[in-house]
C-alpha cells in the first residue's frame, strides 16, 4: 500500500511501506536498496538499507509490462521469447 508508514524504531528491524516504496523507485537516490522482505536488520548488515525520508520518487519500469496482474505476470515471458526468437534470415 502506498502510505507513508516508517514504523518508528521498530522500522530498523522490520520493512516498513516506506522502505519498501525506497526499493521501487525508478531512477536516482535509493535504486539498488531495501531488498529484505519481512527484516530490514538484513539491509542493515548489507549496506543496503536507505529510508532517507519518506519517498515520493517515480517509482516502477520505463517499459510497459501491462496494466493489470495477468499481464504483468505475462511480461516476462514475453521478454524471454523476444530474446530467444530466432531471427528471420
Amino acid at each position: 500500500m502506498d502510505i507513508p508508514w516508517t514504523f518508528g524504531l521498530l522500522g530498523r528491524v522490520l520493512v516498513s511501506p516506506v522502505m519498501h516504496r525506497w526499493h521501487h523507485v525508478r531512477d536516482g537516490e535509493g535504486v539498488g536498496s531495501n531488498f529484505a522482505t519481512a527484516f530490514s536488520v538484513f539491509d542493515q548488515a548489507f549496506g543496503t538499507y536507505y529510508v532517507p525520508r519518506v519517498c515520493d520518487a517515480p517509482l516502477g519500469v520505463h517499459e510497459d509490462v501491462g496494466r493489470n496482474a495477468i499481464e504483468q505476470l505475462v511480461y516476462p515471458f514475453k521478454v524471454m521469447l523476444r530474446v530467444f526468437k530466432p531471427s528471420a534470415q
